[in-house]
């Protein structure tokens, strides 16, 4: 895997991570959900166990929810150490903003007060360190890759 879908995978947790965010929020909204029936005929209610498997459902979805959160976390960390032992100062804040902050390459560009064009030269750099950071090249070879 490239440096570059390495750290795209990190995207792509984090809307994971919303989806089951949304999904726990649409079951606890139906489950605490209240409508009033004002009748003083009687009323065949459907299922009483209703609740319970809302519940035990929402219950689950908390697991996948927090397994995802630790696994974008865990994720996220590792690939930052990566990123703090890229020597170059520049490239450790294009990757960052990039792939953390998910900033589209012009507002990166206007972070490091840099053209666009330069940025997205030095975004390849960055990955390239990235890539020889991760295999375990000593420093004075990374800071070379200009």
């Amino acid at each position: 895997m490239t440096a570059k879908e390495e750290l795209r995978q990190i995207r792509e947790i984090d809307i994971e991570v919303s989806a089951l965010e949304e999904s726990l929020l649409e079951v606890d909204t139906k489950l605490t959900h209240i409508t009033p029936i004002l009748s003083d005929m009687p009323a065949y209610h459907g299922d009483k166990d209703k609740m319970t498997s809302g519940i035990c459902k929402l219950i689950e979805l908390k697991k996948d929810y927090n397994a995802k959160i630790n696994e974008l976390l865990d994720y996220r960390k590792q690939c930052e150490k990566i990123i703090d032992q890229i020597p170059d100062s520049v490239y450790r804040t294009i990757l960052k903003e990039r792939y953390f902050k998910y900033k589209n390459f012009e507002n990166v560009a206007v972070t490091i007060c840099y053209s666009y064009h330069h940025t997205v030269r030095k975004h390849g750099h960055a990955l390239q360190a990235y890539e020889l950071v991760k295999s375990g090249q000593d420093r004075a070879t990374i800071t070379v890759v200009r």
